[in-house]
């Protein structure tokens, strides 16, 4: 269920976008730059790239406008644009109130200066008085919550610290517009709550906010509206739903995987297929493929030919709704593995962990010697909700730290729809069929 548009929209945009377009010039040379300036009216020395090209946007105030696309498809230029930070090539911005911006982490934060002086350095370059900043500095403390931190240069601090007193700053001087670039990826889930939750406060206080991230259920929550950016143009503008559907569809078009990966993770089992769409268990699609995989370091530990086998050892991709079979994949070691430990998560298109297991368990020994050639099976039952899942396998040693081996989205499953069930969630826990019971009237009933 889409979130319903806040009563207290009006009729003057808080935000206001005409033909906004950004090119930047690349040159090849550093001399290039010096020739420009010198000879640029007979001969051009750069190449345009165009990171925005005609974007017109209106944000009524008190609308929360949840901004999606591909790496590289502009969304951080434009909140940089919004914000003052970056001047537009062309097109006009006009808004209404103070912004506050989140754009990254520490952004605008001296390295040299304690976190109080930072808070209000910054409280004042949002255009606190002295007064509201001396009013607001403990509610700002108690939200970041890095205690005695405060006191420390800055450049002492986490990732996530520098996250905390970042947002806290921006959420506790009441902005009109609040514009979040990604930030809340940084921190643990408690605190990414509790921004949430303040953020949902703003909202209902009537603010304008514009968030970017990558999470398709933080959108679909906290957002009204949601626009898509690819190739720096606005493509799509409508509900959250309909958006990240129009996302998805750019995500995971089945471009090939890439040769590099291919040549580290083979699927060669083509003679093994299960092409049989009656399948009680599913088939195979040979086009379905995940895209942009990711690869962990280390070159003698290799994870090879990743795959889902049914009972009957055929390669399955889509799977029927609680469909029996192995998640399986290889192993080659150039080392001995003490105490070796695999793992497998599905994710959904949102990154959400839908299902996982690590084998063997803690105090259980199982150990690789070098050289060896083994498969590692583990028996599933796809009792997940229809939908795509991407599969991540690792190695490990409970010896070590980190991966021996991890690849990362490396194998696309299809978890086929049932027409005869409407299932909601990731896991399909529903067994059997509902059924009603009729119970004797109620003695008081009238009648």
């Amino acid at each position: 269920m889409e979130n319903p548009a806040p009563q207290i929209l009006d009729a003057q945009p808080a935000l206001r976008l005409r033909d906004i377009g950004k090119v930047y010039r690349s040159f090849r040379r550093p001399s290039d730059r010096l020739k420009q300036l010198f000879f640029g009216g007979r001969r051009r020395y750069y190449v345009e790239h165009a990171a925005l090209v005609g974007i017109d946007l209106d944000v009524p105030r008190g609308q929360t406008v949840g901004i999606v696309g591909r790496n590289g498809s502009g969304k951080s230029t434009l909140l940089r644009i919004l914000c003052g930070v970056l001047l537009p090539t062309r097109g006009t911005v006009s808004a209404r109130g103070r912004i506050a911006p989140l754009l990254a982490l520490g952004a605008g934060f001296n390295p040299d200066f304690t976190g109080r002086e930072n808070v209000l350095l910054n409280a004042a370059i949002l255009g606190l008085t002295d007064e509201e900043i001396a009013e607001r500095f403990a509610e700002i403390a108690a939200f970041a919550g890095i205690g005695d931190a405060l006191e420390a240069p800055v450049s002492t601090y986490s990732s996530g610290m520098f996250a905390r007193l970042a947002f806290s700053v921006a959420v506790c001087v009441s902005p009109d517009i609040l514009v979040v670039d990604e930030i809340l990826s940084v921190g643990d889930s408690a605190f990414a709550r509790k921004c949430f939750a303040r953020m949902e406060a703003i909202k209902a206080q009537g603010a304008t906010i514009l968030f970017v991230s990558h999470s398709a259920t933080a959108v679909r929550e906290l957002c009204d509206r949601a626009i898509l950016l690819e190739g720096g143009k606005l493509v799509d503008d409508g509900t959250p739903r309909e958006v990240l559907r129009h996302y998805n569809r750019l995500l995971h078009p089945g471009a090939a995987v890439p040769q590099s990966v291919e040549h580290r993770v083979p699927c060669t089992a083509a003679t093994n297929h299960a092409t049989n769409s009656d399948d009680m268990i599913g088939w195979f699609d040979p086009a379905l493929e995940t895209i942009d995989p990711t690869i962990g370091e280390g070159d003698d530990v290799r994870l090879l030919w990743p795959r889902f086998e049914g009972p009957d050892g055929a390669i399955r991709n889509r799977i029927r709704r609680g469909g029996r079979g192995e998640l399986c994949f290889d192993i080659e070691s150039d080392r001995p593995i003490e105490d070796a430990c695999f793992s497998y998560n599905l994710r959904t298109i949102t990154g959400i962990i839908a299902a996982g297991e690590t084998w063997p368990a803690r105090g259980e020994h199982l150990s690789i010697e070098a050289g060896q050639r083994l498969t590692v099976r583990f028996p599933i039952e796809m009792h997940l909700t229809p939908g795509d899942y991407f599969l991540t396998i690792s190695v490990a040693t409970r010896h070590e730290d980190g991966f021996l081996q991890r690849l990362g989205d490396v194998a696309a499953f299809v978890v086929e729809s049932d027409a005869t069930h409407e299932q909601r969630g990731y896991a399909a826990i529903s067994v059997g069929v509902p059924r009603i019971e009729l119970l004797e009237p109620r003695p008081d009933a009238e009648g």
